[in-house]
């Protein structure tokens, strides 16, 4: 009897957005059996159409094994400082945790399979970034694996943000409601309460055609926050148009949810959540500061909290950065890291001497007050985003 053949293991680099419509739905499984709300083709797809920064590349490594999908690394890359040419994830400037997918157990063979098919590339990237990735990813150690003896490739450890979350798992709603302080409980009923006295509706948004409407007020309130704010806003335009894509791709499956206060028709408040796998993770709000007094912002998040529970899920991700409100829902925190990557591929030297500064800077910062240290970067004329 003929014993048959088995399949192969290929990597292919796609450069056209259109021809990844058809790994989309085993994409979007890998997605969800990753836990990885922002990881789906619906997110970064839609990201790279509308927001993708100009005159970046799409260099998709997709991992095949016979006509099965075992492995995507949705790349881009750009030039950056020095004309260095980086790789980075799909929508790792607009959220978290984006990393490769692979089929779970094969994260090894399949981060081979990616870099071997980067290096082939013309011109091959000189940079490889991980960004805002769990402390426990699988894919540096698989990366930097792939290449072997003296081919080691260098690695910085650029940063480390706390990432803290709620574990859904062994209780309900009501268990963990009531495991919080007297405090926190009274504080959030009476500013429910205070709010729907004033004629407020807490709601999540469920049909198509109240999207655009819903995510112009989102862009508002957090526009309007950050009117008042140092620091970069990128909620645009653009990111409005992304929004709604995401949102006319995932609303109708549960994932994308939106949690809107609304006084008279108009939002005073607004967070927007993504799902997949029965992780929840929180993106981004606002919410309009003549009502700061009624707490909006965390009687929405409790909002979504219990909605959580009632849909079965596991985990609630607060999203990247440890400010305090957060953890006023959190039972524990997640590490998130930066890497940078360098494989030896032509140029290499170079590319190591051009992140010389940078990785200086780094190093120096974290010693620094944050007064110090951004009068410093302007002294020196450092690039902000590498003081983010």
């Amino acid at each position: 009897m003929a014993i048959p053949k088995l399949s192969e293991v290929r990597a292919g680099v796609v450069e056209d957005a259109g021809a990844l419509e058809r790994w989309r739905p085993s994409w979007d499984r890998l997605a969800v059996a990753s836990r990885r709300p922002f990881c789906t083709p619906g997110w970064m797809l839609a990201w790279w159409r509308n927001v993708a920064p100009r005159g970046a590349s799409l260099r998709t490594v997709v991992v095949t094994e016979g006509q099965e999908l075992v492995g995507i690394a949705p790349w881009f890359v750009e030039r950056a400082y020095g004309g260095v040419l980086r790789a980075r994830m799909l929508a790792s400037s607009s959220s978290f945790r984006t990393e490769p997918l692979a089929v779970p157990g094969r994260e090894a063979e399949v981060g081979a399979q990616v870099m071997a098919a980067l290096a082939r590339c013309d011109p091959p990237p000189m940079v490889v970034l991980l960004e805002a990735v769990p402390a426990g990813s699988p894919w540096l150690e698989a990366f930097a694996q792939a290449w072997r003896g003296r081919a080691h490739p260098w690695r910085f450890h650029d940063k480390s943000v706390g990432a803290p979350r709620l574990s859904l798992e062994g209780r309900t709603y009501q268990d963990w409601l009531d495991s919080k302080s007297p405090h926190f409980r009274q504080h959030m009923r009476r500013a429910r309460r205070q709010l729907e006295d004033r004629g407020a509706t807490v709601r999540l948004v469920g049909e198509p055609e109240e999207l655009p409407a819903a995510i112009a007020e989102l862009g508002r309130l957090h526009r309007k926050r950050w009117e008042r704010r140092a620091g970069p806003n990128q909620f645009d335009e653009r990111m409005e148009r992304m929004l709604l894509d995401v949102g006319r791709d995932l609303l109708s499956e549960g994932r994308f949810r939106l949690v809107r206060i609304d006084v008279a028709g108009r939002s005073v408040s607004s967070h927007l959540f993504l799902a997949a796998g029965g992780e929840v993770s929180y993106w981004l709000g606002g919410f309009d500061e003549a009502w700061a007094a009624h707490s909006p912002s965390l009687v929405a998040i409790l909002a979504a909290i219990e909605h959580a529970w009632a849909q079965g899920d596991s985990g609630f991700d607060l999203g990247v950065g440890e400010q305090p409100y957060k953890y006023r829902f959190a039972d524990e925190e997640e590490s998130l890291r930066w890497w940078t990557l360098v494989p030896r591929v032509p140029g290499y030297v170079g590319t190591r001497l051009r992140l010389v500064p940078k990785q200086a800077y780094r190093e120096l910062a974290r010693r620094l007050p944050q007064d110090v240290k951004e009068r410093l970067r302007k002294e020196l004329r450092i690039p902000a985003r590498w003081a983010r």
